[in-house]
């Protein structure tokens, strides 16, 4: 039965309590929500931005315009993540051997493995790091889906948040892979969103184009993309289709799923490059 966000009672926000009582074993890990540190340089960031826009009224020119609005950006960015800091004041996320809690000062969200059916990685895109021929995304927040389709979300507001987003990694693959490792092994289709996985191949497209197990190349995750590689028998040059990872639940899941099989699967020697 999945566990919903209930109210911290007096006497019970001890964590070791709290995971006991919704039945989540042991703490392993504790992230802290780093908002000071967060708004302080987020602050930083907004006066830079206000300061690029003032440059318009020194007189209008294509320097001063580029200026302004570099600082809308700055000044937009800045003021987005001090609001995702101030939401998350005084939270704390716990790792637990058998799921995670998401404490509040008045509140607990919490929920095991086996309740959790999908993780989503929302990115946003980066405007300093794209360029006008290539869009880069970071990531900015953990969705965590629930059976009934409640949700639990890890915003990137805690410190650590790489180390944090490994440990979600780490403890659904080793709950979710041998399953769906499993049910491909029976013959049927795992779907990731528009990626279905068979004993055929990799679909994609919603089933309009299929890459066999032979002809895949690699699978990865680059820049809030994920990369699918992969040559058609007599084909001379690579092809690639490039997915948005916002768009796929358990990205990091598909991508262990597809390294498991290509081990087990008889490498056939690839046409040279």
């Amino acid at each position: 039965m999945a566990q919903q966000q209930a109210p911290v009672q007096p006497g019970e926000s001890n964590p070791a309590t709290l995971a006991t009582t919704y039945r989540l074993g042991s703490v392993v890990s504790q992230y802290k929500s780093a908002t000071g540190s967060i708004i302080f340089r987020n602050m930083l960031l907004a006066l830079l931005g206000i300061l690029c826009m003032a440059t318009i009224f020194s007189g209008f020119s294509s320097t001063t315009l580029v200026l302004f609005l570099f600082g809308v950006i700055m000044l937009s960015y800045a003021i987005s993540r001090i609001s995702v800091a101030q939401r998350n004041r005084g939270t704390s996320i716990y790792i637990c051997t058998e799921g995670l809690m998401r404490i509040a000062a008045n509140s607990v969200e919490a929920a095991r493995w086996d309740e959790i059916s999908e993780i989503w990685m929302h990115s946003r895109r980066s405007f300093m790091a794209s360029t006008w021929y290539a869009s880069r995304y970071t990531l900015d927040t953990y969705a965590l889906r629930r059976a009934d389709g409640s949700e639990i979300i890890i915003d990137k507001a805690f410190g650590k948040f790489k180390q944090l987003g490994k440990d979600l990694k780490q403890r659904m693959t080793g709950y979710l892979l041998p399953r769906l490792l499993a049910t491909y092994n029976t013959g049927q289709v795992v779907q990731f969103g528009e990626i279905a996985v068979s004993i055929q191949g990799i679909s994609l497209q919603n089933g309009q184009k299929l890459v066999a197990w032979s002809e895949l190349h690699y699978i990865r995750p680059v820049t809030g993309f994920l990369h699918i590689h992969w040559k058609k028998q007599g084909q001379a040059s690579y092809s690639n289709e490039r997915i948005l990872m916002s768009t796929i639940p358990n990205v990091f899941i598909l991508q262990a799923l597809v390294e498991q099989i290509k081990t087990a699967v008889p490498n056939k020697k690839r046409d040279s490059e």
